[in-house]
């Protein structure tokens, strides 16, 4: 005769008590940030609606409020999309939007990411929608999200002035990440760097000296999806490996990175393309070039003449008129 005590045992077990909002906010965010597949934590009833915005904003296309009729919650989603609706909104609107739901802050953060991208929001209105995030009192990772973002176009841009606005507002509570970028500021206008690469397809160890190809743009990009091309607008393409942790020193690529090196050597002569893959990603940390794909272009003297890093170097080129 089967025993019943285990499934008693289970039945009487107390269950685990349901997370506040912003535990289960975060655990779910933290997931987004970190390319995991997203977590089911349970939550009290009254907060049940106010965790699947947060859910459906993140895995929907076309995210679905869940709020009640006319409650608080409807009438902020209600009032967001009929912002976002607007393909251009004014600076002014998105100064005066007031979120308090975490989802509402991330359908913020990914419409305005979107339309960055697709390069349509002009230069101005792209920062009031970055300094509208910054100043919202959400979700600290969607707060980060914006503040590397502005930072990544301050360096695109070259402006001191914006860098210094950001380093002033939010540089105590992220000073290693304003150290980072004012290291990378440092780099403009000074000699292009000499790094230690392999080349693609033939996987030979070689110094690419930056400084002696004068107007080259070069492109730092893994090598992903199906079929390989050049990244848009690139003279020369740079794979970094998936680890990037072999010594700058080592004359002969690791196991791991030749098996690495060798599939992606494949694949590049297969497409009739010529690149260079980094084994190490120290010559790019060391320079705070660490937020891929990265950018560079080399003006006439061999001088770093921008440096484009992270969303700023996935903004879609525009057509010439």
């Amino acid at each position: 005769m089967l025993s019943v005590l285990p499934a008693l045992v289970l039945l009487a077990a107390p269950s685990h008590p349901p997370l506040a909002l912003p535990d289960a906010e975060m655990l779910l965010l933290s997931a987004l940030d970190e390319g995991q597949a997203l977590p089911d934590p349970k939550v009290a009833p009254r907060d049940r609606a106010g965790l699947a915005w947060l859910r459906s904003v993140a895995l929907d296309e076309h995210p679905r409020n869940p709020f009640a009729k006319g409650s608080r919650g409807d009438r902020e989603v209600r009032a967001l999309e009929a912002l976002l609706r607007e393909p251009r909104p004014s600076p002014e609107a998105l100064a005066s939007l007031d979120l308090a739901w975490a989802g509402s802050h991330l359908r913020l953060w990914k419409e305005g990411q979107g339309r960055v991208r697709q390069g349509l929001w002009h230069a101005g209105l792209r920062r009031a929608w970055e300094d509208r995030l910054l100043e919202l009192d959400g979700p600290a990772v969607v707060r980060g999200w914006a503040l590397r973002h502005a930072l990544c176009f301050a360096l695109a841009e070259g402006s001191e002035n914006r860098f210094a606005a950001l380093r002033e507002a939010w540089g105590d509570a992220l000073p290693d990440l304003f150290v980072d970028f004012q290291r990378a500021f440092g780099l403009l206008g000074g000699p292009a760097p000499t790094l230690p690469l392999w080349t693609l397809p033939d996987v030979t160890a070689t110094e690419l000296v930056l400084a002696e190809r004068p107007g080259i743009r070069v492109r730092v990009q893994p090598a992903e999806g199906g079929t390989l091309t050049v990244p848009a607008g690139a003279d020369l393409w740079i794979v970094p490996s998936r680890r990037g942790d072999q010594s700058v020193e080592d004359p002969f690529l690791r196991d791991a990175e030749l098996r690495e090196g060798q599939a992606i050597a494949e694949r590049f002569k297969q497409a009739g393309l010529k690149g260079f893959l980094a084994a190490s990603r120290q010559p790019f940390e060391e320079r705070a070039l660490v937020y891929f794909p990265v950018e560079l272009q080399v003006d006439a003297e061999g001088c770093i003449a921008s440096i484009r890093m992270g969303d700023a170097a996935r903004v879609q080129p525009r057509p010439t008129p």
